[in-house]
């Protein structure tokens, strides 16, 4: 019973002390404007994170092998798929397209650091990369669609693919 009372008054002098702080406080708020700096500060920085793409590359063609075409490199091959290899920046975009039939099947790879599982989006359609970056997007109707592969902090952009 005695401790309980101790504590009770221990808590009393504890309410009086703040109580008394409170009353005696003499402080001065800061000026508005090192306020709003402050907060600016903050606001600055979350509208920073909030943009996850940093870096946009626009792919460059280099090579486009039509089917039945010879293959370089080889004395009498012939391409089944339409082959075409794109620059974008330290990376590189390879994609093959076949007819099936349901229409096409896009391929790709991208070659270079920073893409693995990175998501890809022809058109419409979306699908995830494998831990190699690659690819693979079924029954594509004949038509032009932009290629977009986005990972953190970086994304690649083709602006057309014809795919037939």
């Amino acid at each position: 019973m005695n401790l309980t009372r101790r504590m009770s008054n221990s808590h009393e002098d504890n309410l009086k002390k703040i109580i008394h702080l409170m009353q005696t406080d003499d402080s001065v708020d800061a000026p508005a404007d090192a306020v709003k700096w402050s907060k600016d500060i903050f606001r600055t920085r979350t509208a920073e994170s909030k943009t996850s793409i940093s870096e946009r590359i626009f792919a460059v063609l280099k090579m486009d092998l039509a089917p039945g075409k010879a293959v370089f490199g080889e004395r009498s091959g012939t391409a089944q798929a339409r082959q075409m290899l794109f620059e974008a920046g330290s990376n590189a975009v390879d994609l093959r397209i076949l007819g099936t039939e349901d229409g096409f099947e896009v391929r790709g790879q991208i070659l270079g650091d920073g893409f693995e599982e990175c998501t890809v989006t022809l058109g419409d359609r979306t699908v995830r990369a494998n831990s190699r970056s690659e690819f693979v997007i079924k029954s594509v109707q004949a038509g032009e669609y932009p290629l977009t592969l986005s990972a953190e902090g970086s994304e690649i952009a083709i602006e057309k693919i014809s795919v037939s």
